[in-house]
């Protein structure tokens, strides 16, 4: 997967967007669900990261933090759960999805990531049960149907991306589950 790093792009702004809009789709879906909610992350990244100086949060949540002064309960729950400065800790999409559904009952949680040291992170979180050091398939979901799967990979395969998936793959992925939030990159 390249030289992709979370840490660098924790808090971006693709983050500002994303996010919110994660923790609005859960708290959607959590209001008529039923038993215990299953989520699972197909490119689950680091369970959060340190906002390294100079990095792609301070055009993020940054920016945001200076000029936002809305009242969306989504994008407060999600300001909450963060501070905008040099070394202060953001979580990842896993680690927010966690939390709002430990405040919402029962849940499971299936983490896919391939980069051991991020694989590392999130069983610092979740446990060892719950994260996978690979790639999600469409057979994980034979036994185990997700309630909610986001898929927000790092990248689309191209010339210079080779090791990303194709977006044909993402969406074999996403088929026949009842909900899934996709995030695709720009770049």
């Amino acid at each position: 997967m390249g030289t992709y790093d979370h840490q660098t792009k924790a808090g971006n702004a693709g983050d500002v967007v994303k996010h919110p809009a994660l923790i609005a789709v859960l708290e959607g879906l959590l209001a008529e669900h039923e038993g215990p909610f299953r989520y699972a992350d197909a490119f689950a990244g680091r369970w959060e990261s340190i906002l390294l100086e100079g990095a792609g949060w301070a055009d993020g949540i940054g920016v945001f933090v200076a000029r936002w002064h809305g009242a969306n309960p989504d994008v407060q729950s999600w300001h909450r759960q963060w501070r905008a400065a040099a070394g202060a800790r953001y979580p990842g999409s896993t680690q927010l999805a966690e939390r709002l559904l430990a405040k919402h009952g029962g849940y499971q949680i299936r983490a896919f990531e391939i980069v051991d040291a991020y694989a590392a992170s999130l069983r610092q979180g979740l446990g060892e049960a719950a994260v996978f050091t690979r790639s999600a398939t469409p057979s994980d979901w034979t036994d185990w149907r997700p309630d909610l799967l986001f898929i927000d990979p790092p990248g689309l395969r191209s010339a210079r991306r080779p090791d990303d998936p194709l977006l044909e793959d993402l969406l074999d992925l996403a088929e026949g589950l009842p909900n899934v939030l996709l995030w695709l990159p720009l770049a």
